[in-house]
């Protein structure tokens, strides 16, 4: 997987502020402390998914996964949805 532009960083930054602008929630982080938490974020991504396409043991499931990254990264996304109540 592929890591975010800079410019995909700074748009989501963006997009955070509007929605919480849009609320009336004051943000009590900077852009660069924003920036930073989004970079520690993709990070934390791109590991996890390394070890998680690492840990799958080779056979089909593995290869059948690897051919369908869309599938792939949809079942991380659920996962961490779920795992979003938890936070």
């Amino acid at each position: 997987m592929a890591k975010l532009l800079d410019q995909d960083k700074d748009d989501i930054f963006a997009d955070i502020m509007r929605k919480w602008s849009l609320v009336n929630l004051e943000t009590p982080i900077t852009k660069v402390q924003g920036r930073a938490l989004i970079d520690i974020m993709d990070d934390g991504m791109e590991t996890a998914e390394t070890t998680i396409i690492s840990n799958i043991p080779a056979g089909v499931a593995k290869t059948w996964l690897l051919a369908n990254t869309p599938i792939a990264r949809k079942i991380i996304e659920l996962v961490a949805n779920k795992r979003q109540e938890t936070l």
